[in-house]
């Protein structure tokens, strides 16, 4: 098979389906009218269930109700979008794309359920609600769309032989379900890029750090050295307490440990340069070193913690009196993340 086809999914199967969102995607345009497509509770809806079946793209959310379909949560905040194959299907992975601007998706964890009667069924895969659709904003790196990015695939940790399926929750922002498309994937080698186990690294420097010395203190403006790995657990700025440039956003939940040793020069051998590591404007990790006598000298701090998205971790300095600091071979910020889950 060529590796158009691995990508692009260019298979027939027991549906006679194929589909351009991966390999062996039931859910595709051979088996929109074919598969009974439903949803519940079917209250206040909008769209049509079998939308999610249309392989169209939608990055706007003008007109959905000619892409998704939409439903109220029951009173227990309940909602699903059904899926009768006519036959047994083993899925393995999973994935939907939701309202593009991220509102009209669960609250916490979502499922992907198999049943054989339409009536007692088994969860055979958990995906994070940002696989659902990510809160879509100029820093979130987490776009969605179909083909299916591959953090939007879901691995399928208890896999069976299942002719109905359903995407569920309980609990939706804004009281609704809104969902434009499902993938639903009975085979091929892909990998669930947003659970498994991953590590991203950034090494950085204080790009601002002439300005720090200028005013004797301030919250360090992050410039790139290089980065490995995961590259989509953060972006830059958003800080807490140092303004909109200051710091870093963590747009992936996690464990993120950050260590660093700053050059600086403060004039005098008495008083102190002081250091401090922040998370969401609280104190984390403070140090500091007695002023360094118009000599260069290093100030070292590190933190690490458990992250979730959103959160901001932020460096800031204050002293007396600041005379220089370096921003190239003696100032360096060193920052891993862990995926963890949430």
């Amino acid at each position: 098979m060529s590796t158009e086809n691995r990508h692009y999914g260019y298979q027939t199967f027991a549906a006679g389906a194929s589909a351009t969102s991966g390999l062996h995607n039931i859910i595709n345009k051979s088996t929109i009218d074919r598969f009974v497509f439903s949803g519940y509770p079917n209250s206040a809806t909008g769209g049509n269930p079998k939308y999610v079946a249309d392989e169209i793209n939608r990055t706007s959310s003008g007109g959905w109700t000619s892409y998704g379909y939409q439903t109220v949560q029951d009173s227990n905040q309940f909602a699903s979008l059904n899926v009768d194959c006519l036959e047994p299907y083993r899925v393995t992975h999973f994935a939907v794309s939701g309202y593009p601007n991220g509102s009209h998706k669960p609250t916490g964890n979502w499922n992907l359920e198999g049943s054989n009667d339409n009536s007692s069924w088994t969860i055979v895969g958990t995906g994070h609600p940002d696989q659902w659709s990510p809160s879509v904003n100029s820093s979130n790196v987490l776009r969605q769309s179909y083909p299916f990015e591959p953090y939007q695939i879901v691995q399928c940790s208890n896999p069976g032989n299942f002719r109905y399926y359903r995407v569920s929750a309980y609990g939706w922002t804004n009281n609704y379900l809104l969902i434009f498309n499902l993938g639903l994937f009975v085979g091929g080698n892909m990998v669930d890029t947003f659970n498994r186990p991953m590590v991203g690294s950034l090494e950085a420097y204080a790009n601002n750090a002439g300005t720090i010395a200028s005013n004797n203190g301030g919250y360090v403006q992050f410039g790139e050295r290089n980065k490995h790995g995961d590259t989509s657990w953060f972006t830059y700025g958003g800080g807490t307490s140092g303004g909109a440039t200051s710091g870093i956003t963590i747009q992936r939940p996690g464990i993120v440990s950050l260590s660093f040793n700053q050059d600086i020069i403060t004039p005098g051998n008495t008083g102190y340069i002081s250091s401090y590591i922040k998370k969401n404007g609280s104190n984390k990790s403070n140090q500091l070193i007695t002023n360094t006598n118009a000599q260069w000298d290093a100030i070292n701090n590190s933190f690490s913690d458990h992250f979730s998205k959103g959160d901001t971790l932020e460096v800031q300095f204050a002293g007396g009196t600041i005379t220089a600091m370096d921003s190239t071979t003696w100032g360096n910020y060193t920052f891993l993340w862990f995926n963890c889950g949430n």
